[in-house]
Formats: C-alpha cells, sequence, structure tokens
C-alpha cells in the first residue's frame, strides 16, 4: 500500500463548494480505507476532486464532474489512494520522517501518470507485497517524489532522507544484460546493471532480437529501476524494523498466541532483545517469517540470560532447512562450498582479519559459480559470516553441525588454503676468466 502524507495540489470537495480543501488520508492510525480523486487542470491550475470511497462513479457525481466540464475543468485522469493503517495522518515533519523514500529526476516522471496508470506506484506495491513474503514482515510505504536536482533520467533512494543509492534508467531503451561477449555484438552505450553490477548496456528498441540472440538478458527500465529498489531494501530491511514496528508486528498475534507473545509485550527490555537478534538475521537475509517458532526459541534464550550472538545462533539452528530451501534447486539439491580443515584452522589463528584467506575464498567460490551456501565448523561461523558481509552479502554461511541429515546437498568443492609460492631456484655461480672464481691450475 502506498502512503501519502502530504499533496501541493489543491483538494475540492463537491459538497462543500470549489475552494474547500481537505486532507488526502481522513483515517487515522489503526484504520483502513481507500478513496478516489479526479485530476483537473484548468489555465495552469491543477485540483483533485474528491471522489468518496466508490468503486464505480455515482450519478450524482458524474453531473457535478459535468458541470465543471463546462466551466473549463478538464479531467486529466484519477488517482486511487488506499491507507494501510500504518501511518499517521498529521505526522510532524520535524520529528518524523519518511522510512523510505525514492526520488527521481524529470525525465522519469511519465512513471507517475495517471493516464498511464502510474506504473511506478503499481509496481512498488508489488515489491512490497514480494518482500512481505519473503522476509516475514511488511515494510514501510515507499514515498516517491520528484528531485529536480538528480539528473534528468537519475533516481536516488534515500533511508530517514539520507541517499543510500542512485543510479540512472532511460524509459526510451533497454538494458541488456550479458557477458562481453555477448554484448560486443549489439550496439549501446556501456554500463553495469545497478543491482547486481553485471555488465550491460543500455540498448535501443531495434537492437532487442538481436541482443536475445546473443544470449543476453533484455529488461525494461522500470524492471532495472525496481529490481534496484527491491535488492536495497532487502540489504536493508534490519534497519527499517523498528521498535514500533515490531509491537506493531507482535500485536497481530497476541490473541492467537497470548502465551509466545506475552512477555515481550510486557516488557521492553525483552522486546529489545528481541529486535537485536531479529536484526542479525535479516542481516544474513534468513527470513523472519516463521515468527512463532522464533519468538519461542528467542524467549528461551532471554530466560537463560543468553547473549545475543547466542540466541542467533540457537535461532539459525532452528532455521537452517528454511535457509537451505532458499538455496535448492527445482530437484530440492542444494549446492555448496566447504571449507578445508587446515583453512579453517589458519583462519582462526589468524590474530585479526585473514584478508589473503578471504580474498582466496572468494576467487574459489565464483569458480564454482556462486554457490548460496557455504559450511564450516561451528565456532568459525559467525566470525566468517561477519568478514564476508560486505565482499558476499548473498551467502549463506552455515554450520556442519546444524546441517539436518535429511539435506540433499551437492559439495561443489572443498576449498583449500592458498599455495605457498616455491621458492625461485638459486642458479650455480659461474666461473669466469680473470675473476677469483677461476680455477688453479
Amino acid at each position: 500500500m502506498s502512503r501519502f502524507s502530504k499533496v501541493s495540489q489543491t483538494v475540492m470537495l463537491l459538497t462543500d463548494g470549489i475552494s474547500d480543501t481537505v486532507s488526502l488520508l481522513p483515517w487515522s492510525l489503526g484504520e483502513q480505507g481507500a478513496r478516489t480523486y479526479f485530476k483537473l487542470e484548468r489555465e495552469g491550475e491543477a485540483v483533485l476532486l474528491d471522489g468518496g470511497a466508490y468503486p464505480a462513479l455515482p450519478v450524482e457525481l458524474h453531473k457535478n464532474l459535468m458541470r465543471l466540464v463546462n466551466e473549463g475543468w478538464a479531467v486529466q485522469g484519477e488517482v486511487h489512494i488506499t491507507f494501510d493503517g500504518m501511518s499517521h495522518g498529521d505526522q510532524d515533519p520535524l520529528v518524523d520522517t519518511d522510512a523510505v523514500t525514492l526520488q527521481i529526476g524529470r525525465r522519469l516522471l511519465p512513471l507517475l501518470d495517471p493516464q498511464l496508470g502510474s506504473p511506478l506506484l503499481d509496481r512498488l506495491r508489488h515489491v512490497r507485497e514480494e518482500l512481505a513474503a519473503d522476509l516475514g514482515f511488511v515494510l514501510p510505504g515507499v514515498r516517491v517524489t520528484d528531485n529536480l536536482t538528480l539528473p534528468e533520467n537519475g533516481y536516488a533512494l534515500c533511508l530517514r532522507q539520507i541517499p543510500v543509492v542512485a543510479g540512472e534508467v532511460f524509459l526510451d531503451r533497454l538494458l541488456a544484460v550479458g557477458s562481453l561477449a555477448q554484448l560486443g555484438q549489439v550496439q549501446g552505450w556501456s554500463t553495469q546493471e545497478p543491482a547486481f553490477r553485471v555488465t550491460a548496456k543500455w540498448i535501443e528498441a531495434d537492437e532487442r532480437e538481436k541482443a536475445e540472440q546473443s544470449g543476453c538478458l533484455v529488461v525494461g527500465a522500470l524492471n532495472v529501476l525496481m529490481t534496484h529498489v527491491q535488492e536495497v531494501l532487502r540489504t536493508h530491511a534490519a534497519e527499517l524494523l523498528g521498535l514500533q514496528d515490531l509491537r506493531n508486528l507482535l500485536g497481530r498475534l497476541s490473541l492467537s498466541h497470548p502465551v509466545v507473545v506475552d512477555e515481550f509485550v510486557r516488557d521492553t527490555r525483552a522486546l529489545r532483545f528481541l529486535r537485536k537478534v531479529l536484526h542479525q538475521l535479516l542481516m544474513e537475509r534468513v527470513s523472519i517469517r516463521n515468527l512463532i517458532s522464533i519468538l519461542e526459541v528467542v524467549g528461551d534464550a532471554w530466560c537463560e540470560e543468553m547473549s545475543v550472538e547466542a540466541a542467533v545462533e540457537e535461532t539459525r539452528s532452528l532455521l537452517v532447512r528454511q535457509i537451505l530451501q532458499t538455496a535448492a534447486d527445482d530437484e530440492g539439491n542444494v549446492a555448496a562450498v566447504v571449507l578445508s580443515d587446515e583453512l579453517e584452522e589458519r583462519m582462526l589463528a589468524s590474530p585479526g582479519r585473514p584478508d589473503d584467506l578471504l580474498r582466496h575464498v572468494k576467487q574459489q567460490w565464483e569458480e564454482q559459480g556462486s554457490p548460496r551456501i557455504l559450511f564450516c565448523q561451528p565456532n568459525l561461523r559467525r566470525p566468517l559470516r561477519d568478514w564476508m558481509a560486505t565482499s558476499l552479502p548473498g551467502v549463506a554461511v552455515v554450520s556442519a553441525r546444524d546441517i539436518p541429515g535429511s539435506a540433499r546437498l551437492h559439495v561443489l568443492a572443498t576449498i583449500a588454503p592458498p599455495k605457498a609460492p616455491e621458492p625461485a631456484a638459486v642458479a650455480a655461480p659461474r666461473r669466469r676468466e680473470g675473476s677469483m672464481w677461476k680455477k688453479k691450475s
């Protein structure tokens, strides 16, 4: 659901007259609703006409709309607004900030045009639905604004008003993604696909067939933008689950599972402990959709006064089947790489971050086709995950102790330590005439 907190255009009520204005969100926190507005323009002035919550246009409203058209107003389109009940309609701009904001440049504004169906808003709704099903909680609404300081084809995604990523998409072109050899067969602007940083080219529409024949994946500008937004939101999901958000989530479970939820609702310290555990899981891209089971494990950890790190490991052990399932192929097989005992010992013996060994692991991992799972011994799992969080964010590091017996594993390779370079051979000194090395007769 999209959330709208401010709109600069005038909103007119038919019952109260042309000059009266109303809020676009006539609902308070906890309520849900939908409303339709008609956009009209006359002599450079733009207004929104309140059509109410009607699924179809009532006869009386249709008559009044025709009267306005006869007075010179031109209907430009409709705006449909839905409210999910999770936002205040009267937020204080000095205190409250939008959790997620997508800023777009001038040439991307057609993506918001009501006459074109506002495709950007529709796709954002689907992205949030997909992430909610994947992550296990509903992310905040994405506020979309124009920013004329951006490049004309540019966009920027902000979290709490701080820019996180930026990029460019071109509505009149397509993005072809492939290898350098494949892309070399088509004409276009060389670039990188923004979400996964792979080689790509912006091509014109008449190059599409040639790009697909060469083996490239060809996608439109809106798909490129939405994929980037989705990956960024997935990466920063932990930052978007606040304490109040978690409390609201538990409130919806209190009727069906009061015993499991009650302790976290009553004790703010337990609630904060739970949030830290969930943050760690989300940072490792582990879904929290099995929240009831997670609450039971974290509740035990809280009563036993475990550390957050220990509680995370206990929770991951519970969710290991779920983690492996996300990396399984259609037949249920899980491809993975394993660290050798020698490599693990060298990592654990390292006094600091073993950068040389980590670079070696990443190289070997890429040579095996970048599998989603990496197995290691239990006491190395946590530090290895922390070390590789930035270089391999999409890899799930799993303790070998937690592998279920029913798992269908396919070990692609066992990564051994890099071989030490062989010492260079030292050539024997040659005897030269007239030198001290000359053999005496």
